[in-house]
């Protein structure tokens, strides 16, 4: 269970070769309808996911008489605090492995969870193991620093694409030569502002959205080079010259 397509891939793949059957799920919701649709013998489940997390989930599947046998294996990138595993334990899993793992480490770990598990041998409580209250002020407490980290790496995404940003417009408009940028119907997307002044007189505003044959001497030239880019083999990367 997890809403990383590409972690579900390259788990699905190991664990399908290591000769597991595997089913997936994009979220702990998801995973409860397939699992009370098909019991599965073993959950391996992300914990921060939309819709429903892996806490939700296992929280779900220990007060379900259908399911709450099944061993949980929580396995995350993101909930790495101690404080995070005596939650998940809490809840009832079995098992709290961090994504920094080597997978044949990892696939060992869920040979010997399932062989225990066949025998009988394996923690799998089918109930939580904390009362409610303390779960839940564990979960409002692990979600809320959750959340606040996301935010701070939303604002530090934002802050770095800012500063990109304003790289690529200073580098851009510092060329001497003026360079536009033109959508498929050579309408003007946009220019390099100062370089465009000097040489035409322009303001960026004044031609954004106009077509380039206004840079032409003559229109017969400004339908020749348009000819000579649509007929060639790729639109990609192509230069107008004027």
């Amino acid at each position: 269970v997890d809403d990383n397509q590409d972690s579900r891939m390259i788990l699905r793949k190991n664990l399908e070769d290591a000769g597991h059957r595997v089913d997936e799920a994009r979220h702990g919701a998801e995973a409860l309808i397939k699992a009370r649709s098909s019991t599965p013998e073993l959950i391996i489940s992300d914990i921060l996911m939309p819709v429903m997390d892996g806490y939700k989930l296992c929280f779900e599947v220990k007060h379900d008489e259908k399911l709450n046998k099944i061993p949980i294996v929580f396995y995350t990138a993101t909930y790495t605090d101690p404080q995070d595993e005596r939650l998940a334990i809490g809840l009832g899993a079995s098992k709290y492995i961090l994504k920094a793992m080597e997978m044949d480490d990892f696939l060992r770990i869920i040979k010997d969870v399932v062989s225990e598990a066949r025998q009988g041998r394996l923690p799998a409580p089918d109930q939580p193991m904390d009362d409610p209250v303390t779960l839940f002020r564990m979960y409002d407490s692990s979600l809320s620093a959750k959340l606040q980290d996301k935010v701070r790496e939303l604002e530090w995404t934002k802050a770095k694409i800012e500063d990109e940003e304003r790289f690529y417009r200073n580098l851009f408009n510092s060329m001497r030569d003026v360079i536009l940028m033109i959508d498929l119907n050579r309408r003007i997307l946009d220019a390099n502002q100062p370089a465009l002044r000097n040489a035409s007189g322009y303001e960026l505003d004044e031609i954004r959205g106009k077509k380039t044959e206004q840079f032409y001497i003559n229109r017969q030239d400004y339908e020749d080079i348009g000819a000579a880019i649509y007929n060639s083999n790729t639109l990609e990367n192509q230069n107008e010259q004027f």
